[in-house]
């Protein structure tokens, strides 16, 4: 090459004088030519020659380039991305301001539903929030309606389990005048006799408690309110199918689990006897051998006054 076409290429500098960096090697050896024209054919190195092999070299790098990954962005905190100057603390700053704005865009997608109201349901439908109290204490619950009995051997059935234990004193004492006062008779005379000795306990012409009523002059023989209880003989039962029934008839008549079949009576006597004071009384019902009285000095006034529920004392 002449040192003129040398001469013309180092005449078109690129930025500061230098010439444009599309092929180093040829580019010094074009400034070594300018410097020694005769130096360009050394060794058959010329400019023209290397010019082909820096060709194929610059295409290898290319392919290299485009094979490899692509370069990440290093951003240290001096503001130096892959070896280049950046704004520093500025770019910071700018990544914080974008990371921020992604957050608020998310945040926005995701509340957008629960703020916003439905356009496609009419406003009078829109679902409105509502905000609950604490709940309140609940109501206590009324006790369940027990349907009565439809017959007296239902009610004697649903005592049948309670009248297999032991009963308390005035329900014994009950039980006992049932047993032997009518313990032969049918039911309904069974439960007469037990409302004879409740009616009693409700008037104010006898004591207060059951027991009391049964036992009433006990200490005189053969004159007591009822026989068994002045007759000398032993109180305890002894048959044992009969004491069952007495017992259930006297839960059924002390728990009020059967109407008043007596017509409100406070006497009877058996129909094989004639006692003189059944001429003060009225006649109400009659159930096997026994005839049932009510007293008319209650009539006249209020029949059973309520005094006192049955219950309490003892003998």
């Amino acid at each position: 090459m002449s040192p003129r076409r040398a001469s013309w290429m180092t005449a078109r500098p690129g930025a500061g004088g230098q010439l444009p960096q599309f092929c180093p090697k040829i580019a010094s050896k074009a400034a070594s030519a300018s410097e020694s024209p005769h130096r360009n054919t050394v060794a058959g190195d010329t400019v023209a020659g290397r010019r082909g092999s820096c060709g194929r070299e610059r295409w290898a790098e290319q392919k290299a380039v485009e094979d490899s990954p692509p370069p990440v962005a290093d951003i240290d905190r001096s503001g130096t991305q892959n070896g280049r100057e950046t704004d520093g603390p500025s770019a910071d700053r700018g990544s914080d301001a974008m990371s921020r704005m992604y957050l608020l865009a998310l945040l926005a997608a995701l509340l957008a539903p629960a703020v916003l109201p439905d356009r496609t349901m009419p406003a009078g439908e829109r679902p409105v929030a509502l905000v609950t109290a604490a709940h309140p204490a609940p109501r206590p619950q009324q006790p369940a309606q027990v349907e009565p009995p439809r017959s007296l051997e239902e009610a004697l059935w649903r005592v049948s389990e309670r009248a297999r234990g032991a009963l308390d004193p005035e329900t014994r004492c009950l039980a006992q005048a049932v047993y032997f006062e009518a313990r032969s008779e049918p039911l309904e005379g069974q439960l007469a006799v037990a409302q004879v000795v409740l009616n009693r306990v409700r008037t104010s012409l006898w004591p207060d408690h059951i027991c009391a009523v049964v036992f009433e002059g006990e200490q005189r023989r053969h004159r007591c309110q009822f026989s068994f209880a002045c007759d000398g003989r032993s109180d305890e039962p002894r048959d044992r199918r009969a004491w069952a029934v007495a017992k259930m008839v006297a839960l059924v008549a002390r728990e009020g689990l059967w109407q008043d079949v007596t017509g409100a009576a406070t006497h009877y006597h058996a129909v094989y006897v004639a006692p003189a004071w059944r001429r003060a009384m009225a006649p109400t019902v009659r159930y096997g051998d026994h005839v049932f009285y009510r007293d008319r000095r209650l009539t006249r006034t209020a029949a059973l006054n309520a005094k006192a529920p049955a219950g309490g004392g003892g003998r």
